[in-house]
């Protein structure tokens, strides 16, 4: 029952919107499912497009770091602090009376015991020095110093010795273990070299700078740093998502760096061999299956070639989309059946109405008068279905009344022709009564009735024209305030301003006469005296009539009430008898002049009101050039 309702409660567009939405995206459905293989393969070289350039990103951000390490190692040269300890180095082996020439095993021995019972060197020169180099990056995690004429001894500093003293000396254990010094001076002697990167067997990245004494330009020593892989490769890791199962990282043909991801052992292997065939940069190699691939970056700085592959499932990369696309195959199948039953109740609910709908009305138009059509609806079938019933029981009361009204008619222009008699008998008579005030010498009674049969000519309209010329309805206006100011004396003023050449253009009949009258009894009667000014002023194509009074003026809300309905005149008022003698009635003449001119003349034109309370009123009339020939 709830459904039902809800049924008859959704509009038209929503139904209509459901039914169009199953018409096109079930098809979309199953066509996007039969086309999607042939998008496997643009999806994959979309991925690998996207990964390459990942990889390319990533591997130049690691160059970058390694061009910054060998940059900060190598402005060690001119550091002050290692000028100031080779200084040191060079006097002490003078007091000791050691010539740093003779490289003799005896001699190197005593250096090395100097210098081991040397505490300044050891804490205050070269220790402090090297502190401040581990600590002030987190790419480093060891710096140590050799002189040249050292064997065995040389100076150390972990930056986990000050977290965690096991680590730093099993670092240093290592360190020794593997006679990193003596394996890297090896490799700059012989290769001839300032610099250099050396991998040991654990495949840690170590970079070395020979340091020469800048006041003989002979080396002095061998300062060398420990990367931290961690800081080095996390951004490696960060590529590691989806379907890149596996990332494999050696450097020099041989010294795997990183290894991490999915990365078999069959998947190593694989990637070794790959990487020992020297591969060109920036490579993608595809399995013939098409289900693996692998992208392939290489970069050198110095003695360091460093070679990225990274390896990719197709499998892992369209498994979720095939998933998807089988189950949404598997539901279009599925929900076939419904959506034939859905587009058969929707069809019901859409065209069936619209049929009766058509159907009551050829009734009508075969003289069926008060058809109904009867249903529940609360939609927009609804409101038709409402809005055809009342206009069918209306169009049925019109059809009852016709024939009574033209009875009425002609009973209505049989008294229209006795209406007219009673105006023509009232002037004549006045004119009669004119002419007996004259001959008796009273002729302020004679200028008032005179007055009086000037405004009656007007209001008789023997020529049956909707319109005066300006200068019969200011003649006019001119009879009505020689009466109105019979009535109140020198306490009302009258001004008017009317350009000769304006006074042959027609106004419509008797339009400033209610204005003028509205004027006298809403603004200067409650104030017992003012002016009121009549103003012509000739705007190209336009009139513009201003009515101002030095009255009472209008209260805000008030004057917010009658622009509201002035604005909105063309609307028809059914008001209540106690209604038309409120608001509405005070100004009723205003109203029914605004009402007038846009029915002449259209909503261009018509009346405005401008007032402030206490100072007064003016009426601002906006009407078109016209006379008797555009008529």
């Amino acid at each position: 029952m709830n459904l039902a309702k809800y049924r008859m409660k959704t509009s038209i567009k929503t139904k209509w919107t459901i039914f169009v939405l199953i018409l096109v995206i079930y098809p979309t459905i199953l066509i996007g499912y039969v086309g999607y293989k042939n998008y496997e393969e643009v999806i994959t070289k979309h991925f690998i497009n996207s990964v390459q350039k990942d990889v390319l990103v990533t591997s130049d951000w690691f160059e970058e770091k390694l061009h910054d390490i060998e940059k900060f190692l190598t402005d060690t040269q001119y550091d002050e602090a290692i000028y100031d300890f080779m200084q040191y180095y060079y006097g002490r082996l003078k007091m000791a009376g050691i010539d740093p020439k003779d490289h003799t095993t005896e001699n190197i021995e005593k250096i090395d015991k100097m210098l081991m019972n040397d505490y300044n060197m050891k804490e205050e020169k070269v220790g402090k020095y090297l502190k401040s180099l581990v600590l002030s990056r987190q790419d480093i995690t060891l710096a140590a110093y050799q002189f040249r004429e050292q064997n065995q001894f040389s100076y150390m500093e972990f930056r986990d010795e000050f977290r965690d003293r096991s680590k730093a000396n099993y670092e240093r254990d290592q360190f020794n273990k593997y006679n990193v010094f003596n394996k890297i001076n090896q490799k700059l002697e012989d290769e001839d070299l300032n610099k250099t990167y050396y991998i040991d067997e654990l495949n840690n990245i170590y970079f070395a700078q020979k340091l020469f004494y800048r006041d003989t330009y002979e080396h002095t020593g061998t300062i060398v740093i420990k990367l931290d892989k961690k800081q080095l490769m996390h951004k490696y890791e960060e590529l590691l998502e989806g379907a890149k199962e596996a990332i494999y990282i050696q450097a020099n043909e041989g010294s795997e760096l990183v290894a991490i991801g999915n990365l078999t052992e069959k998947k190593k292997f694989k990637l070794n061999d790959f990487m020992e065939m020297q591969p060109e940069k920036d490579i993608v190699y595809k399995e013939e299956n098409k289900k693996e691939a692998i992208i392939y970056n290489l970069f050198s700085t110095q003695n360091l070639t460093v070679g990225t592959a990274v390896y990719i499932s197709t499998d892992i990369l369209l498994e979720e989309i095939r998933a998807l696309s089988r189950f949404m195959f598997m539901l279009c199948i599925s929900t076939l059946p419904i959506f034939l039953l859905v587009a058969n109740k929707l069809y019901k609910e859409l065209i069936y109405p619209v049929y009766l709908l058509s159907d009551k009305m050829q009734q009508i138009e075969k003289g069926e008068m008060g058809v109904q059509i009867k249903g529940d609806y609360q939609d927009e079938i609804g409101y038709v279905y409402a809005s055809f019933n009342r206009m069918s029981k209306q169009i049925q009361y019109l059809v009852n009344c016709v024939y009574r009204e033209q009875i009425i008619l002609k009973s209505s222009e049989l008294k229209a022709l006795q209406s007219q008699i009673n105006p023509h008998f009232l002037y004549n008579t006045l004119e009669m009564i004119n002419w007996k005030a004259r001959m008796s010498g009273n002729d302020d009674i004679a200028q008032m009735i005179e007055a009086l049969s000037g405004i009656m000519e007007v209001n008789i309209d023997r020529r049956d024209s909707h319109y005066l010329t300006l200068q019969e309805e200011i003649e006019y206006l001119k009879n009505y305030i020689f009466l109105i100011q019979k009535r109140f004396g020198e306490r009302i003023q009258f001004e008017t301003k009317v350009p000769e050449h304006l006074l042959d253009y027609n106004i419509p009949r008797l339009v400033l006469q209610p204005l003028i009258e509205n004027a006298i009894s809403h603004g200067i009667e409650p104030v017992g005296e003012g002016i009121i000014s009549i103003e012509v002023v000739d705007n190209e194509e336009e009139l513009t009539i201003f009515i101002k009074d030095t009255g009472a003026g209008i209260e805000a809300t008030r004057l917010a009430y009658l622009q509201h309905e002035l604005n909105n005149s063309q609307k028809v008022f059914i008001e209540s008898e106690s209604e038309e003698k409120g608001k509405g009635r005070n100004h009723i003449g205003v109203i029914n002049v605004q009402k007038r001119i846009k029915l002449l003349y259209g909503e261009g034109y018509g009346i405005n009101i401008e007032s402030e309370e206490g100072k007064g009123t003016a009426i601002i009339m906006k009407l078109p050039k016209t006379s008797s020939e555009t008529l």
